[in-house]
This record gives C-alpha cells, structure tokens and sequence, in this order.
C-alpha cells in the first residue's frame, strides 16, 4: 500500500521545470558509456553510467525534487537491477531546478563523487539526505560528511565540491534537457524515446513492459 501511495504521488507532484534557463546553442558533451559505473575523469565531462547492454535509459533528475526522491527509492532500483545484470545501460543527467536551492550544489557533489567512481552510492545517500532535511538547507558540510560516509577520500572530494568543479558539466546537462523539451523531474528516456510517467503506476507491469523492451 505505502509504495502504491508513494508512486501515486510520484504523478501527482512531478518538479516542473519552469525557472531553468539555459543557453540552448550551447552544446551539450557526453562521454562513452562503459561496463560499470564510470565517469570521464575530467572537470569538463562528467556523465555517470551503470550498465553495459544496448538498451539505453536516461534519467533527468534533481536530487531535491520530492518526486525524484520516491522515484530513486521505488523505480529507480528496479532500472538499477537490470542494469547490474547486464540488460540495460543508465545514463544520469544533472537537472537542478532552479527553485530547488540544494539542487545545484548537490549535483555538483555527485559528480564529484563520480570522480572517485563513487556515484551509485553516493547518489543514494544525498537522496536520503534531501529526503531527511525536507527542503530545508543543505551545506556542503553535510555533502563532505556524507562522502566521507560513502568511502570516498574527503580532502579530493572537499577540494572538488568548494572549486565547483563540475558546475559546467550540470550546465550542459541542463541545455541537454532542455533541447529534449524536459519540463519536469523526474524525466525518463528509454532509447531516446520520452517515457509516460504513467507507465510506473503499476510496477509489475513495468517490468513486464521493460522485459519486452530489452529482449
């Protein structure tokens, strides 16, 4: 019952991406996908995957946004599963909304936790966390203590997080979404197709729905 709850308010209460504005000539860059969950170690192009499977899934995300923090918690493990048994690959795009006041800094922080091929772990826990502090403030004292939590070398990460290292890298991500028409979080692709969020009303169903996708 709490999960049929939790996934009806995933509809209910989508973050409308209304206040991002972005420079839509600008081009985004991505990086090759791998077979575990990467990132290209530089501090222009950071675009974490997980998975190795023709099948592609994009996911647009804030990490503030109530309803991608039920989406990590109820749909999110099942594209997760299927990826770490070789069915599909997952691409993560940054995608802060601009009302959201954590949203930036903590996409900034995942990606520096990407650097230290850290991100599945470290994206869990900021989820958490967003969930646990209820739209209040976040600092990046909690962002650094969580990394440290999550193994991650704290003095790397400090430094990554305090010099915004990947801030053009959430940027792009954003004039990505944008040029796919993303008007709200979470946003789903599935080989470049847009998914209707109806789709996760019923789970069982969307496995069915993914196990035919990926055969």
């Amino acid at each position: 019952m709490r999960i049929a709850i939790l996934i009806g308010l995933l509809f209910l209460s989508a973050c409308t991406a209304t206040t991002n504005t972005t420079d839509t000539n600008k081009t985004p860059t991505t990086a090759p996908t791998t077979t575990t969950p990467t990132v290209k170690e530089n501090h222009t192009v950071a675009t974490p995957t997980f998975g190795s499977w023709k099948t592609q899934v994009e996911i647009f995300a804030d990490f503030q946004c109530p309803a991608c923090i039920v989406f990590s918690e109820n749909v999110g493990p099942i594209f997760e599963e299927y990826a770490a048994s070789g069915k599909l690959t997952i691409t993560f795009r940054q995608y802060p909304l601009e009302m959201h006041k954590n949203a930036k800094s903590d996409a900034i922080a995942a990606l520096c936790s990407a650097e230290q091929w850290k991100y599945m772990d470290y994206k869990k826990g900021l989820y958490s966390l967003e969930r646990e502090k209820a739209g209040k403030s976040v600092t990046d004292a909690e962002r650094v203590s969580l990394a440290k939590e999550k193994g991650l070398d704290e003095t790397k990460f400090s430094s990554c997080l305090s010099s915004r290292a990947y801030e053009k890298q959430v940027e792009s991500d954003i004039a990505l979404g944008d040029s796919k028409w993303v008007n709200a979080t979470p946003t789903i692709y599935i080989d470049g197709m847009k998914v209707d969020m109806s789709l996760f009303r019923d789970l069982n169903g969307f496995k069915t729905f993914l196990e035919n996708r990926i055969k």
